[in-house]
């Protein structure tokens, strides 16, 4: 079930919309820019993010400047669910984040986004929104977009997420990292304790209280190789089983089981198997090594002589899922890497 979910979710991220998308900019460009600016349209309204970096000098003295305002929202935004834990004071906000996002109507902060870099990439470590400003849910939603959005997946921006971030993350179909991978990101001294797939629960705060927390996004890129080589390498697993299966059959057995030879078998095994990633599991872009499986048992089946019904639907269905399954590229760190080079090993 965990490999459904990845796939579903993973891939839509990496699509050569994307691709098209960061080609068309300087791939070579500073992800954490020193100034940086970006207007979310919402009906008449304008809400403009704008990001800042601590080591800067002018956005260092920006952010002290209106401190208070950053207080004010988070603190209105964490009163509900038992307060800022990890912040007992105003001049702690800025001590362990290196980069802020603020969120701007008609010049006025309505939401809030603060990142630390402390366990590799950009991992938000408190957000929030201004609840008496009816655009403040509107600017953090579009924080939430922009960080998740696959044209910005070399930025490694991630989160550990609960209650509203939750809500949001999701809504924006952002990739749901596994429990699984938790101690590895978080790098904490005591384990986490799993809850399910993709929750998990650890102490946070002064007080240690307990948190259930999930997390969505990658912190670097061998973790991105190292999830793609389980979902894919789960795969080519998969297929190595289905021909060594039908390879080790007897042919006195194989006549029992069909009058077709073995490798016409795996061929309609591996159409089906195909079909049901792409219409069952809603996975249409796979990389080249993946899909020449699917060619390779459409070209044995095209090539089949007297063929009755059953395998003319067979090789209809696969020429249908060709049709449909596109190639899949990765993108990180502004260079595009073929996911060939990305899956070393499956685990």
């Amino acid at each position: 079930m965990e490999d459904k979910v990845l796939l579903k979710k993973v891939v839509r991220k990496m699509v050569n919309e994307a691709i098209q998308k960061i080609e068309k900019e300087n791939c070579k460009k500073d992800i954490l820019s020193e100034y940086k600016e970006e207007n979310v349209s919402c009906g008449n309204d304008n809400i403009v993010i704008r990001t800042y970096k601590k080591d800067v000098a002018d956005d260092y003295a920006y952010l002290s400047a209106n401190i208070d305002r950053i207080y004010e929202i988070l603190e209105k935004s964490y009163a509900d669910i038992g307060g800022l834990a990890g912040i007992n004071k105003k001049s702690n906000i800025l001590r362990n984040n290196t980069l802020v996002k603020l969120a701007y109507n008609n010049d006025r902060i309505i939401a809030v986004a603060l990142y630390s870099n402390r366990l590799m990439g950009n991992k938000m470590t408190y957000c929030g929104a201004d609840k008496d400003d009816a655009l403040g849910k509107v600017a953090f939603d579009a924080i939430i977009a922009r960080d998740i959005d696959s044209e910005n997946l070399e930025e490694y921006n991630w989160v550990e997420a609960s209650g509203a971030v939750e809500h949001y993350c999701k809504k924006h179909n952002a990739y749901n990292l596994p429990s699984k991978y938790a101690d590895e990101v978080l790098q904490l001294n005591t384990p986490v304790k799993i809850v399910d797939e993709y929750h998990y629960e650890r102490p946070i705060g002064i007080e240690h209280t307990i948190y259930k927390k999930t997390i969505f996004g990658f912190n670097n890129v061998d973790l991105l190789k190292k999830v793609y080589a389980s979902i894919f390498g789960k795969i080519e697993d998969d297929i190595r089983y289905m021909y060594n299966r039908l390879r080790g059959l007897k042919e006195s057995e194989q006549k029992i089981l069909s009058q077709w030879p073995n490798e016409v078998e795996f061929a309609c095994n591996m159409v089906d198997f195909f079909e049901h990633m792409c219409y069952e599991w809603d996975l249409c872009e796979m990389p080249n090594k993946i899909i020449e499986h699917l060619r390779l048992a459409v070209g044995i089946l095209k090539n089949t002589q007297n063929r009755d019904e059953r395998l003319n639907s067979v090789l209809r269905g696969g020429e249908d899922a060709l049709n449909d399954i596109e190639p899949l590229t990765v993108i990180y760190k502004g260079v595009e890497k073929p996911i060939e080079e990305i899956v070393l090993v499956s685990n």
